[in-house]
């Protein structure tokens, strides 16, 4: 039972450190909460999506610096540019949806 007051602070401060001790103690003062291993479990998911985006986004411009050189040498099939772009951009959009429910998984164990 609190005893202390902020005249008091003797007391007080006494109080406060007992109050943190016993967080410590039911695992309230961990920097995820209770769930604390499901969470760096998921942002560590989150990190390895994130790099498969730039991976990603990476062969997107990588593409296109293909069409360009490719335009001035031979003339670009413009249909199969754009197939391969709608490929590449599809597979970034599931990543990014991925990331997005990652991130979303991770609100859940927090709350």
């Amino acid at each position: 039972m609190a005893t202390g007051t902020p005249n008091d602070p003797n007391g007080f401060v006494e109080d406060e450190l007992q109050r943190i001790r016993e967080m410590f103690e039911k695992g309230e003062m961990q920097a995820f909460g209770v769930n604390q291993k499901s969470v760096m479990n998921e942002l560590q998911r989150i990190r390895e999506l994130q790099a498969l985006v730039a991976e990603r986004q990476m062969g997107i411009a990588a593409s296109t610096v293909k069409y360009l050189s490719e335009e001035a040498d031979t003339g670009p099939d413009e249909h199969d540019l754009f197939q391969e772009q709608m490929v590449l951009m599809d597979n970034l959009s599931e990543s990014m949806n991925t990331i997005c429910d990652s991130i979303t998984q991770v609100q859940r164990i927090m709350e």
